[in-house]
């Protein structure tokens, strides 16, 4: 048998980005599965190189036999492989590779026999390299392909809000200000890709130990917001700008948004900025962090006419989407919940693919 050699990531490039955001969503976790899967593989190859012949599971060479294993730690995110040779008392090397990308494989452990101690350095550069490329693609898939989250009327709403900041010089707070839609009882944030490519950014930065950044922003754009719960509901009833700590929030603390939003806010106090709000059940807030409220506030309040009007005259086209994404307002916290977010908003992005929203 023949083991995957380094050419072996170079599919990743086409096979992530040929798939839907439904789709990246949908089969997250399948994805990671056949990323560690395929690592294995080159892990492998690697020891084809040295001339390890692989019979039965094992790996073969003058007398001397190896086994391979690995074992995910969700605890930490951490990969442990093991290789070890067979009949002789463990004596291992160990090689900890630090990943801290855009996926699920946070570090990876290599527990290595002394005898192959020559081979640890090439077979750790491979594995980074392996998993770097593996990664990168995910990302850029993951970042091209969920601009069909956002349709004509996000993107004008975010583009009025950053041409402000054009004009005052402080393009630095673009990202730093988003959208939330609510329809009845549930809300979800709308980004443009300029926040998308800053929260992907600062998940991959601030690494946490039980959550990839990809699934950080998968929770973040699509786990829905309970609008009793929010600070939003306070603010479009007293009509004013409130701000709170996230651990004072109403909104569940083991919920999938709460987790993600209090992360990308760094658990600092946030600002909510009402909008507008209609006796329809459409309702439309921005939120912020407290600390750049001074800042924030003043365009919010001045462009506030112009938000109006694009939310009204786009209402009729992403009310379909508002209305298929109601699908997720049951809080789901199961390890399979990806499945079920993707087959939801696929049904949504569909109704976007055939033009009936804009």
């Amino acid at each position: 048998m023949d083991f995957f050699s380094e050419a072996y990531i170079k599919p990743y490039s086409t096979k992530f980005m040929l798939l839907s955001f439904s789709n990246l969503i949908a089969k997250y976790y399948q994805l990671e599965t056949e990323i560690e899967k395929d690592l294995i593989d080159v892990i492998g190859f690697c020891l084809q190189q040295q001339g390890f012949n692989y019979s039965n599971e094992l790996f073969k060479k003058s007398g001397v036999t190896l086994s391979l294993a690995y074992e995910f730690s969700s605890i930490n995110r951490c990969l442990r492989i093991v290789i070890e040779e067979k009949g002789v008392r463990p004596d291992f090397l160990f090689k900890e590779v630090n990943i801290d990308e855009f996926g699920l494989i946070k570090s990876v452990i290599i527990e290595i026999p002394k005898s192959l101690s020559s081979s640890v350095d090439m077979i750790s550069i491979k594995v980074l390299r392996f998993l770097k490329n593996a990664y990168c693609n995910l990302e850029s898939a993951f970042e091209t392909n969920s601009e069909t989250l956002t349709n004509k009327v996000f993107i004008q709403l975010h583009g009025i809000f950053n041409s402000e900041l054009k004009i005052l010089e402080r393009e630095d707070l673009i990202g730093k200000c988003n959208f939330i839609v609510f329809n009845s009882d549930v809300g979800f944030h709308f980004f443009d890709r300029k926040t998308i490519k800053s929260a992907i950014k600062y998940f991959k930065t601030n690494q946490t130990s039980h959550y990839s950044p990809s699934l950080l922003m998968i929770w973040l754009m699509t786990q829905p917001v309970p609008f009793p719960e929010s600070l939003s509901f306070e603010a479009l009833k007293q009509n004013k700008v409130l701000s709170i700590p996230w651990n004072k929030s109403k909104i569940n603390k083991k919920s999938h948004f709460f987790q993600a939003s209090a992360l990308f806010h760094n658990f600092d106090d946030y600002s909510i900025y009402p909008i507008f709000s209609n006796n329809r059940g459409y309702s439309l807030s921005a939120i912020s962090t407290q600390e750049n409220q001074k800042e924030i506030e003043p365009i919010i309040m001045k462009s506030k006419d112009s938000f109006v009007e694009v939310f009204q005259n786009g209402m009729k086209n992403y009310s379909i989407f508002i209305k298929s994404m109601n699908s997720l307002k049951t809080t789901i916290n199961d390890s399979d919940s990806g499945i079920f977010i993707g087959k939801v908003i696929g049904a949504a992005l569909d109704t976007i693919a055939k033009g009936q929203i804009s």
